[in-house]
């Protein structure tokens, strides 16, 4: 979302015409606003996102839940790709 927050801001519009060109709710641009201007005064950690396990190593459907601070929560099998994990976790 913070790509979004750039191009807003490179785009030269009024945040009503942009967010409707784009089909976001102001409210929820907004919030990201807020969020991308607070990661880059240094007020947020932007880089950490609680990971937490279920089930034991040797349970080969074991689950991972990523939980970003919005709330909303990814039930995630361990097996995923870190890759795919990475991109989901850098998205925040």
């Amino acid at each position: 979302m913070f790509s979004k927050v750039e191009s807003y801001r490179d785009s030269g519009m009024s945040c009503q015409a942009w967010c409707n060109q784009e089909g976001l709710n102001k409210s929820t641009f907004y919030y990201w606003q807020k969020r991308y201007d607070e990661v880059g005064q240094g007020h947020i950690d932007g880089e950490f996102i609680e990971v937490t396990t279920l089930g034991s190593s040797e349970d080969m459907t074991s689950q991972m839940t990523l939980c970003y601070p919005n709330g909303v929560r990814l039930e995630l099998a361990t097996s995923t790709r870190p890759d795919l994990l990475k991109s989901l976790v850098t998205i925040f």
